[in-house]
C-alpha cells in the first residue's frame, strides 16, 4: 500500500475498480429517497455531486446539508433522508477526494482548502444559509466549515449540540491550531 500523500488527489485506480464502484453507488442510492435533483458543482478542487431531496412545497425554513462520513458517500445517509426531507429541503454532498461521485482536479491541501470547495459548492446550489450536519469525518467537514465561513450571521452554526457534530479531540485540536479565529465555544471544550 503507497503511504499517504496529503497533496494526492483522489481517484480511481482501474476503470474496472471505477465502474464496480459505480455500480455499487448506484444500487445503494436506489434505497434512498428519489433526488429531486441532481448536481454537478464546479469548484477549484473539483467537481462535486450534490443532490436535493424534498421540495419546495415540503420545506420549512433553511436547508439541511449533509456530508457523509470517511469512505461513505451520499448513500451512507439512507436510514435518515427520509424523516429528515420531510420538513426541509437536504442537500446531500460527496466529499471531494473520497468516495461518491464528486471528482477531485486539484489537491486540497489544508484546512482553509477544505472551506473552500465547500463555500464554493454552497454557492454553487445557492445556499446562503444551511443547518450543517456531518457524520464523523464529514462533522470534521462541518467544523472546518463553520470555523472559516465567511458569513457565520448567514447559517454558520459553531455550537457542536446545535450543529450535531462529534469529532475528536486531536481532530478539534489540530483544526484549533490551523486556525486563529477558532471559536471560543469550541476552544472552550478542548481545555
Amino acid at each position: 500500500m503507497p503511504d499517504y500523500d496529503p497533496n494526492s488527489i483522489g481517484h480511481f485506480r482501474s476503470p474496472e475498480g471505477e465502474r464496480a464502484y459505480k455500480a455499487s453507488y448506484a444500487k445503494a442510492m436506489k434505497l434512498l429517497p428519489e433526488p429531486v435533483k441532481t448536481y454537478d458543482i464546479q469548484t477549484g478542487f473539483g467537481t462535486v455531486r450534490a443532490y436535493r431531496f424534498a421540495d419546495d412545497k415540503h420545506s420549512v425554513g433553511a436547508p439541511i446539508v449533509l456530508f457523509p462520513g470517511r469512505t461513505s458517500g451520499t448513500p451512507m445517509w439512507a436510514e435518515n433522508l427520509e424523516d429528515l426531507a420531510a420538513e426541509r429541503t437536504v442537500y446531500a454532498l460527496d466529499a471531494l477526494g473520497d468516495a461518491g461521485l464528486s471528482v477531485q482536479t486539484r489537491p486540497i491541501e489544508n484546512s482553509t482548502d477544505q472551506a473552500a470547495w465547500i463555500e464554493e459548492t454552497l454557492a454553487g446550489l445557492g445556499v446562503d444559509k444551511a443547518h450543517i450536519v456531518g457524520h464523523s469525518f464529514g462533522g470534521w467537514l462541518a467544523a472546518n466549515f463553520a470555523v472559516h465561513c465567511a458569513l457565520p450571521q448567514q447559517g454558520c452554526d459553531t455550537e457542536p449540540a446545535r450543529a450535531g457534530l462529534r469529532v475528536s479531540r486531536t481532530e478539534m485540536g489540530d483544526l484549533r491550531q490551523d486556525n486563529p479565529g477558532f471559536p471560543a465555544v469550541l476552544a472552550a471544550e478542548l481545555a
